[in-house]
This record gives C-alpha cells, structure tokens and sequence, in this order.
C-alpha cells in the first residue's frame, strides 16, 4: 500500500514538466490504491494529504478509523499516534531550537547535559550524533532501563555498553532520542511536550498536537493495539514510551494531516509560519543537509537515504527528506520544489498487523507501472522509461519486516 500511494501521488506532483504541473492533478491511482488497501484488510484506514507551498493539492480519507468494538469512519481530521514521527517534528524541533538560543551546542558531548554520561567513555557521544544516529547506542533499550522514568533511566542506560564507537556507523536508535527529551527538559527546565506546546505548536496554531490528546477528542483519535486490557486510544503504542509517561524524545505525539501540513510549511518556508519565525533560516538549511559522519544516510533528525527510507526515497528527488513511523505514518518533503507528502494510517490496529503482504504489494506497484496515472501519461516517452526503472529498484527494495521504518 504504502508504495503505490507514493507511487500514486509523489510521481504526479514532483515529476512532471511546469507545463504539465499547470493542469489539474489526477489522483484516481492515489484513490484506487487507498480503497485497495482498506478493503484487501491490508489497513483500516488512511489519510493523505499533498501539498505544494500554501497550496493543498489532495486531502482525502478512506476506510476506518476504527474497527472495533464498533467501526467508526476515518475522517480528515483523525488524530494519530505518528509514533517516530515524533523524532523530526518534535525532538528535533525543540533541540534545535535550544541552539539557536545557544543553550546546547551540537558538537558538545552530551555529558555536558546529562551529568551521567561525563567521562572519557561517553566523550565522542555529541548531539549532533544522536540526532543522526551514529552515536553508539543500542537501537532500543530495555524496558527495565526506562521503567522508572529520569533521572533514574539516564543512569540506567550510561550503564549498557555501546554498540560501536561513536561516528564510525549509523544505526537507528530510539535510545538516542530518548536521551535527547531528557535533555531539552534538564537545559530549558521543561518536559518535552510542554517545550514544544509553547515554542511550537501554541503559536503554530495546531489545534490537535500534543502527546495526551485531551478526553473531548477522544473520538476523533485512532486506535492502535490492544494492550493493558484494553485498546490503546489516546495513548502511546510505543511499549517505553508508555513507560515513561506517554512523553518520550521517540514516540509518544498525537496529530492530525492537517497539523503536521503545518509544521511542513513553516520548514519549507525557512523557519517561518503567518508571519511567526519559529527558526532561522539558516538552522533550517542546516536540517535539510546530508550530516557529516551519517553516510550520507541522515539530516538533523530526518532520513534521507537510510535503509528505513527505501519504500520512499525512490519515488522522490535527491535531496528530499522524511521519516516513518511503526503505526504506519510517512512523512516526506521536497525542499526544492515546496512539495510535502502526509500519510497517516494506523496499520497496528486492531491486533498489532504484523507483516507486510510483500508479494501482493509487489504485484500492485507492478500495476502501477503498467498502467500510469493520466498526469504521469503524459510526460514524455523518456521521463516515462526514467519512473518506470525509478519504480523497478523500489520494488527490488520493498522492506521485508513490518518493523522497518519504525
């Protein structure tokens, strides 16, 4: 599913000529593929929306939101547990923002923030390495290491070995930015939710972000697993997020389509929003660059070339960045052309998924290539060959465990 609708949608508004940019868009595949997908069970249900600039190019939403006990329509403006998304337009976010103020420094070991890890050992462990993941961390840490919330989990986990010396590899890690909410709350005296709810998504004007999603939109919010007794609605699906209170540097926010086409604009924009700087723009570049040390396979926060982007850098330009999410969100921006792709879904519910129908999905995108959207028709006989070998490698490079991208 996932790779036809980006199939489906990035292809139309990213490949095509100015000329044919200037038609309407067709986004019949885009439909054909959701529907697909929600009535094959693959998923619930899904949201997607595209957008270029201030422009909105498709909004739309298919399925469920909720299966059981009793199913409920999936809406546009469903709210979603994004899981990982968490890392880029939360974590990232409020670090960020504390360099520009100058109250962290990204080449600074994170000793100087978290007194646990001083000492030579933990020396070469920078921010800038947490944020692109080559810091050394294990990829996820023990339940028992976070079960008691910080400061108590910042000793438990100075205490587990590192996976490989730091700046010599990359591995996704949630460890890492578990650590990094500890810090923004030890440098700027707040948790990380209530950092962001004032720096960010207050004046941002989200009407739906937040990592505890209040009682009165406890319909509108999609639920994930069942867990506890009961299904997980409202709170985080991620087993330490939950440990830690439902606020965690990796996973634990709530959104909307409609939010994060926000956050998108404003990083699009260069740091700006309505008139509000939320970051310079400078820091902005910055975050949107292939970081030193990454491989070339991470920005500050966001993917660019990772294995965990392969099901949607194929379909997008170099330079385009994203992130994933374990509960099935994808976020993807094109810098240069001004274009976000949003896809919330919550493919988790109602009992945990489990592994992708890879053979059917291959099958569906080998559709696709066969029989194009009208708007990808029209381009060229050559541009035409070029997105068809573009989908042949993506299709080489479908992820086999439902667990990637997470």
């Amino acid at each position: 599913m996932l790779a036809r609708v980006l199939g489906a949608t990035s292809f139309v508004v990213l490949s095509m000529s100015a000329a044919v940019a200037a038609q309407p868009f067709d986004f019949s595949a885009v439909d054909e593929a959701a529907t697909e997908a929600v009535v094959s069970g693959e998923i619930p249900g899904v949201v997607v929306l595209v957008g270029r600039g201030d422009d909105i190019l498709l909004h739309r939403a298919w399925g469920f939101r909720r299966l059981v006990p009793e199913p409920a329509a999936m809406t546009r403006d469903t709210i979603f547990d994004i899981a990982s998304l968490t890392k880029p337009v939360g974590t990232t976010l409020a670090v960020l923002s504390l360099v520009e103020r100058g109250a962290i420094k990204l080449d600074a070991p994170l000793g100087r923030y978290l007194k646990e890890f001083r000492g030579a050992p933990y020396a070469e462990i920078t921010i800038r390495r947490i944020l692109t993941h080559t810091a050394g961390f294990p990829a996820y840490p023990a339940n028992s290491a976070v079960a008691g919330g910080f400061p108590g989990a910042a000793r438990a986990l100075a205490r587990v070995a590192l996976d490989y010396p730091p700046g010599s590899a990359f591995q996704y890690s949630d460890t890492g930015f578990i650590l990094l909410a500890e810090v923004v709350r030890r440098v700027s005296g707040e948790p990380l939710d209530r950092y962001l709810a004032r720096v960010f998504f207050h004046p941002l004007g989200l009407r739906a972000t937040s990592f505890h999603p209040p009682a009165t939109v406890r319909d509108r919010i999609a639920p994930t697993e069942y867990a506890n007794g009961h299904f997980l609605q409202g709170e985080v699906n991620d087993p330490r997020a939950r440990l830690l209170g439902g606020v965690a540097g990796h996973a634990g926010m709530f959104s909307t389509s409609a939010d994060l086409a926000r956050i998108c604009r404003m990083l699009l924009q260069g740091g700006t929003l309505g008139g509000h700087r939320f970051l310079k723009p400078d820091t902005v570049r910055l975050m949107f660059e292939p970081a030193p040390g990454s491989q070339g396979m991470r920005t500050l926060g966001w993917d660019l070339n990772s294995p965990f982007s392969r099901p949607m850098s194929p379909f997008f330009p170099m330079g385009s960045i994203g992130h994933t999410g374990f509960t099935g969100t994808t976020l993807w921006l094109d810098p240069p052309s001004g274009v976000y792709l949003i896809m919330l879904t919550n493919r988790v519910h109602p009992y945990g998924g489990g592994a992708a129908r890879i053979r059917e999905l291959r099958a569906r995108v080998a559709d696709l290539m066969s029989e194009p959207p009208a708007a990808i028709a029209a381009l060229s006989a050559d541009d035409q060959r070029t997105l068809r070998d573009i989908l042949r490698r993506a299709v080489e490079h479908l992820p086999v465990s439902a667990r990637e991208g997470a």
